[in-house]
């Protein structure tokens, strides 16, 4: 398998020596720096190299990361045939004349400004091509065998560097367990290719000298590890597991997670929510069981597009729905506002929640409709774990979050509570929500003759909404958008359904599927996106 492209590749750039924090390895299921003692790290994910040769403002986020976040871990998300020189570039950057020595500098720069800080960097293969250079990048179910000549040469860049650790391949998903560890012919958008397992690149990274630890990603896009308490464990040293959790996959996270973390250290490699999820419940959930069970984590992503997103702009402002929330956590601020409760009487509304340890006060917002928390000022400050909104007219609703003011953050926002001026008692807010559907006609096309389509967006969160977004995106097989339309200033009520037509032609044969989401003006927040709507075959 091209062994002039592995001789290249291993002589382009000397291996760095940088100042590097402690090496890590594993025992008795810990994760151990070089005196033995026990290692969790809080981390970031950080993203682009995988549609860009140069990455988006990669270097300032890294030093984001690290410096503001205070970042441990960095888990860096690359492309095998960018970094092999074999894909042109998407984006301003190096191309793939210099057969990828610039994008392995990149990564060299990466790894070096993280190391310098004491942070490690987890080399993460996010994007393969199915076995064919230049061809089909993105992420599928299996690494192949490309794969397996990338990680050789990553390998042997990276050997024993104390500050690197390895992630074999990002999601893993729609096989069997035994191809997942021993690798096979994989099916996939009607072609085949032969993946060596994920202990097939275990043992091509172990080959080459390097004792680095690697993060294996199980089943079910990296979701589901139980298969390797059932016989699938991969075999070696300095083995971990990473698990990526998300608000639309199963709640009961230790079904997962727990039988493995008894055997191996565990990473929970990706984790976040956006703001069309329940955040104020997930994150909390989320950041307190990775402290109570000592796992190592990164969150996804110190990114202003790939949602879910934790900085809202270049400038790096946290989003509310997320990056609030980790950064406090990860800098030792306060912890968001648990139990709120609100309760109407005449002319005003009661609100109470938990005590927050270490918090100095709180800041209490109001909003008129649900989910628009983040709209304005604070409706007040509050030194005590209580307030008292007054004077108000009766029959008004109102929407509450309260967020814990800390010593350089405020925490993230509690749950949303509303209560009806008058009315005793409070109720949750409704979740603003959207279901999707989409036809097509003619369902079989051809190439450069329109299809008919019909989408539609129905409100079933029971919140309304004005100034939506409706956007319908063209996906091609590999999940590129090929074509996209959107349908702003679009008011919706309660339960209602919009409907959009358009027509599409499509450029040349393949299989394509509709998309269709809502968002507000402006792109943020994402209220809701459905994949695969309808699909157009075009023989």
């Amino acid at each position: 398998m091209a062994p002039a492209l592995i001789a290249v590749l291993c002589a382009t750039c000397p291996r760095p020596t940088v100042a590097a924090p402690p090496a890590l390895h594993t025992s008795a299921g810990t994760l151990c720096d070089s005196a033995g003692a026990p290692v969790v790290l809080r981390g970031i994910d950080i993203c682009s190299l995988e549609w860009t040769n140069a990455g988006d403002h990669l270097m300032a986020s890294v030093g984001q990361a690290v410096d503001v976040w205070h970042a441990r871990l960095v888990r860096l998300p690359i492309a095998q045939d960018r970094w092999a020189g074999r894909m042109p570039d998407d984006k301003s950057g190096p191309d793939l004349s210099d057969g990828g020595a610039a994008y392995r500098g990149v990564v060299d720069s990466v790894v070096a400004r993280a190391s310098a800080s004491g942070c490690y960097v987890l080399v993460d293969l996010h994007w393969s091509d199915m076995g064919v250079w230049g061809s089909s990048l993105g992420q599928h179910k299996m690494p192949d065998d490309n794969s397996a000549i990338v990680w050789r040469d990553i390998a042997a860049r990276y050997a024993n560097n104390p500050a690197v650790l390895f992630d074999p391949y990002n999601e893993p998903h729609d096989v069997s367990w035994q191809v997942w560890r021993s690798g096979g012919t994989v099916a996939e958008d009607a072609a085949s290719y032969h993946s060596p397992g994920m202990q097939g690149l275990v043992d091509v990274i172990r080959a080459t000298g390097a004792n680095n630890v690697i993060a294996v990603g199980g089943l079910a896009y990296a979701y589901d590890l139980s298969g390797v308490a059932k016989g699938y464990a991969i075999s070696g040293q300095n083995i971990i597991y990473s698990c990526h959790i998300y608000p639309a996959q199963p709640s009961d996270w230790d079904s997962s997670v727990g039988a493995v973390a008894r055997m191996a250290p565990v990473l929970i490699g990706e984790f976040g929510a956006d703001a069309t999820s329940d955040y104020a419940r997930f994150i909390p959930r989320m950041i307190h069981w990775i402290d109570e069970h000592r796992y190592s984590s990164a969150a996804w992503c110190m990114h202003t597009e790939a949602t879910p997103c934790l900085i809202a702009n270049w400038k790096y402002d946290r989003t509310y729905w997320e990056g609030s929330y980790v950064f406090s956590w990860m800098t030792g601020g306060p912890a968001a506002p648990a139990r709120l409760q609100a309760g109407g009487g005449s002319g005003r509304i009661s609100l109470s929640w938990a005590a927050v340890p270490g918090a100095s006060g709180y800041r209490v917002y109001r909003s008129a409709k649900p989910g628009h928390e983040a709209d304005g000022a604070p409706l007040t400050a509050s030194s005590g774990a209580s307030y008292v909104d007054s004077p108000l007219a009766d029959g008004a609703t109102y929407y509450y979050r309260v967020a814990a003011v800390g010593p350089a953050c405020d925490s993230g926002f509690s749950a949303e509570m509303g209560a009806t001026v008058g009315v005793a008692g409070g109720f949750e807010a409704p979740q603003p929500a959207f279901a999707f559907a989409a036809t097509v006609s003619p369902q079989t096309a051809a190439p450069n003759r329109p299809v008919a389509i019909t989408a539609s967006a129905t409100d079933v969160g029971r919140a309304g909404g004005e100034g939506v977004m409706v956007v319908v995106a063209i996906h091609d097989a590999l999940d590129k958008d090929v074509y996209q339309h959107e349908f702003p200033h679009q008011n919706i009520s309660p339960g209602q359904t919009l409907s959009f037509s358009l027509s599409w032609s499509p450029p040349s044969a393949g299989s394509y599927h509709v998309c269709v989401g809502a968002f507000a003006e402006g792109w943020s927040p994402k209220y809701g996106w459905e994949e695969h709507c309808a699909n157009i075959a075009v023989p």
